[in-house]
């Protein structure tokens, strides 16, 4: 038992070290988003303040979207748990839910290709081969029963 506190002590403080030459590290090796995308596709500084200007902008449209999907999430659950699945509610419900969701896509493709717009030809191409899909695949119809 004497021995148990010391190696207590001893693991706890190397957790910490841990954590703190991770968080060191972490801190910097990994760029902020701004600094990364400048670097990644050679962005000049005015093309990096229009590509800020654009995020910031498009930032309470994309908000709204979240919102209003999450607000029609719960509410076809709730008609589910009420009226099932094959309810009329729910079924115009789930077309509200599916509109509204090709709505929020469409509107962040728009998003990417006005970022895409603003960068050399061949490096917005390559942003929208490597954000579009990841984004895509997050915009895609989500069934509304997954939680």
């Amino acid at each position: 038992m004497k021995r148990f506190l010391p190696l207590f002590v001893v693991i706890v403080l190397a957790g910490a070290v841990a954590f703190g030459v991770t968080k060191w590290v972490c801190h910097k090796g990994c760029p902020d988003e701004n600094t990364w995308l400048q670097t990644e596709f050679s962005l000049s500084n005015e093309q990096l303040a229009a590509i800020k200007n654009i995020r910031a902008d498009y930032g309470p449209v994309c908000a709204s979207h979240c919102s209003k999907l999450s607000t029609e999430k719960k509410r076809l659950a709730n008609l589910e748990k009420k009226h099932g699945r094959d309810s009329a509610d729910y079924l115009a419900a789930l077309a509200a839910f599916e509109a509204l969701n090709r709505e929020c896509a469409e509107a962040t493709r728009k998003h990417l290709e006005a970022i895409a717009a603003q960068m050399p030809h061949d490096q917005g191409r390559r942003y929208l081969e490597m954000v579009g899909p990841k984004i895509t695949a997050t915009n895609s119809p989500i069934s509304p029963a997954a939680k």
